[in-house]
Formats: structure tokens, sequence, C-alpha cells
């Protein structure tokens, strides 16, 4: 009995040898799961820019009221042709791109989803559904680049009355400010009902870690539309108390009504100052003060003194007897598959 347990054991071992698979299968059957190449982006890029019946526009384009690729990902074929094709080993599914449109130059602005194949050289695309509960809102979408610029100027605009207010309680401003400029951080969420796009933009001077200098100033602005013109500040918020504008806390402070707090200048010197041996700021990464023992050297290392213990085959990870794939989405991050 015990050399018939031994026999068994020896075939069982033998059997899981012989399953192992390669190296290189297993980087083939990880590139079901592999991201987009250079080369891929590109041609979709350049496929859906040859749909001259999607009006598309540069995404740096300063408006609202335009079409624009927002992103562009692999597309995970369907779970049922994946398993064939990894269990299976029937054929590699069709590899696809998904494209997400802005399109902001329609009646009824929206987002739309579309799948582009097959890759490498896409011929064709057609519009994704989204998942039940899932409905793609444009007043929800991501903000763009193009509408922080947009935001930037329309605060700029709406917060000309409070040029004096800013200069004598910050230093700083929006207007002809060189290197004290103010800027702002955008809260979500954009509104308290469906179809709202309505943020509160916190006021910050801007110096490094400009998070850490908040100017106690936060304003609701509605940019709903596609137009950035009706863009409006619809409330104040200083200092615990609200107001209906920028022109009610202008002309209340001129009055001398507003419980101002007049903030510490965060630049060394002062402005207009300048000094050879300036400190950091506290918000940045240098360190301040003296220290009894030296820390100018240099940082500490994670090493590997024998070198990596795991082997990287495209997007396949082998370590020991583990191995699986991952891909990076810019739409939700680092992904193991």
């Amino acid at each position: 009995m015990p050399a018939l347990g031994w026999a068994v054991a020896a075939i069982l071992m033998l059997q899981m040898a012989m399953a192992e698979p390669s190296p290189g299968t297993l980087h083939r059957k990880a590139g079901v799961f592999s991201d987009l190449s250079n080369q891929e982006l590109k041609a979709v890029h350049s496929f859906l820019w040859s749909k001259k019946e999607l009006r598309l526009q540069p995404s740096r384009t300063t408006t609202m009221a335009k079409n624009t690729v927002f992103l562009i990902e692999m597309l995970l074929p369907k779970k049922y042709h994946v398993l064939r094709f990894l269990d299976k080993g029937e054929s590699h599914p069709v590899r696809e791109a998904r494209a997400v449109i802005f399109f902001g130059d329609q009646e009824h602005p929206n987002v739309t989803e579309f799948a582009v194949g097959p890759l490498p050289g896409p011929c064709y695309m057609r519009a994704l559904s989204p998942r039940p509960g899932h409905q793609f809102s444009w007043a929800s979408r991501p903000i763009s680049t193009a509408e922080y610029a947009l935001l930037y100027h329309t605060l700029q605009e709406a917060t000309k009355p409070l040029h004096q207010f800013f200069l004598n309680t910050t230093g700083f401003s929006f207007q002809d400010c060189h290197d004290r400029c103010l800027t702002f951080t955008d809260v979500a969420p954009r509104g308290v009902a469906s179809g709202q796009r309505r943020s509160w933009l916190i006021i910050q001077r801007y110096v490094e870690g400009y998070f850490l200098h908040p100017t106690g100033l936060e304003l609701l602005v509605d940019h709903g539309s596609t137009d950035a013109r009706h863009w409006a500040v619809e409330q104040v918020w200083y200092n615990g108390k609200f107001y209906g504008s920028p022109e009610e806390l202008a002309q209340k402070y001129a009055d001398g009504e507003v419980d101002v707090v007049v903030l510490e200048d965060p630049l060394p010197g002062g402005k207009g100052h300048e000094s050879t041996e300036e400190p950091p700021l506290f918000s940045s990464h240098k360190p301040r003060g003296d220290f009894p023992s030296p820390i100018h050297v240099s940082s500490p290392r994670l090493v590997q003194p024998h070198g990596p213990r795991f082997r990287l085959e495209g997007n396949a990870v082998l370590y020991g007897g583990w191995s699986f794939a991952f891909r990076l989405r810019s739409s939700s991050g680092l992904q193991v598959l």
C-alpha cells in the first residue's frame, strides 16, 4: 500500500509538471488583457478623426460646445470569449478599443462610448449601450483641461469687485498678479440634484503646496451650460458667512461689515523683498530648521541584493509558482487579472 501511495503521488506530480504552462504561453495568454500600445492608440485616434460625421475638435479648444475624444483604452472582450481562449485554446478574441467622446456641439449634449476595432488596423466603430442603471450623464462628466481654463477665466471676471479685498487680506489676486496669483480647487459632488453642474471652488494662494494655503473664501459656480458666457457665481462663503454675490461681499467689506482675517505672507521676505537665504515654505517638501544630525544625504532605498525575484513577460508577472496578468486603466487604475 505505501508503494502504491508513492506511485500515485509521483504520477500526480508528473501531471502537474506537464500541465504547468511555459512562460511563452503565459505571455501569450496574458496578452488578451494587455493595454493598448502607442501604435494602437494612434491608430484609433486617427480613425476617429477620419470620421467627419463626428465633427471632432482638439480637446484643448477652450469651449464646451465641441465634440472631443476624452478617453481611449482597451475594451475587454466578453468573458465567454476570453474563457474559451484561455481554457480551450480557441482563437484570440477580437482586440478592440473603448473610446469615450464628449458630444457638446449638439442640441442635447451627451457622453457616448464606442467600440473601435479590430486592432491594430481599425475599420469600424459601434456605439456601446450603457449597463442598466448606469446611464451616462453629460452633467456628471469629468472636468477637462479646457473647462478648468474657462473656470479660471470666469473667476477672474466675477471677482474683479474683490480685487482690493484680496490684496488686503491675502496679498494675492486674480488680476495682474504675476508671481502672486490666486488659484482654486474644485469640490465634488457638483450639485444636489440630477442634471446639475454646480461646483464649490476653494480659493487658494498659488504657491508650492497651494492646497495648504486657503484664503477662507469659497464660491459656488454654475457651469452647466455649454456656453461659458452663461456661467455665474451663485453664492459666496467667507469666514463662516454666506453672501449672495462677489459684489455684496465687496460692498460689505468696504462698509466695514465683514469680519476679515488678514493672512501672513507665505513668501520669504514678503512682497518686494529678496533674501539670499530664503527658508522654504512650510507647505514644501524641503525640511526646515536645524537638526542635531545631518540630513543632506541620500534618501533610503529599496534594494534587491540578488536582483528581482519575479520576472516580467509583457503584462504577465511570474513569481515562484504564481503568475498573473495586469493592466493599468486610465479610468480606474491598476487591475490584476
